[in-house]
């Protein structure tokens, strides 16, 4: 995630994963229903399902972009969970850089204004990536 943040230079937080798939390279399409998943990705193209909240679409599209990246072969049934949590940490990631989050900490804010910051608020992938970061820098 690091590495996309050098190449694609978002600016945030909020870091809007719209800048940073188009700068990767994806066109992101917005889709009353996919039929069950949220997301998905063929080739260059993420589809997502535009009836989900614009907080659950970031995080969507950034796991999506994980399969892009982490996992461009289809999966086997018996690695399907370890690449779908693979793609959710990425997503977090990508959305929540680690050292941002450390700096919102140690600069006082409450874990609470650290997820309206990025605006991710009522998102549990996202609030276990703030309490993960409060517990090692000791907050």
């Amino acid at each position: 995630a690091a590495e996309i943040h050098q190449r694609t230079k978002p600016r945030g937080p909020p870091f809007d994963v719209l800048d940073i798939s188009g700068a990767l390279g994806y066109r992101v399409v917005h889709v009353d229903d996919l039929g069950g998943p949220r997301g998905a990705v063929v080739g260059r193209l993420i589809f997502v399902d535009a009836r989900l909240t614009h907080q659950c679409q970031q995080l969507t599209i950034a796991h999506e972009i994980g399969h892009t990246l982490l996992d461009p072969i289809p999966p086997s049934p018996e690695r399907t969970t370890a690449i779908e949590e693979a793609c959710d940490r990425l997503a977090v990631s990508l959305l929540m850089p680690l050292a941002v989050v450390a700096r919102a900490l140690i600069r006082g804010a409450c874990p609470l204004q650290v997820l309206d910051k990025f605006d991710l608020s009522g998102q549990p992938l996202a609030a276990i990536r703030v309490g993960m970061v409060a517990l090692t820098i000791g907050r």
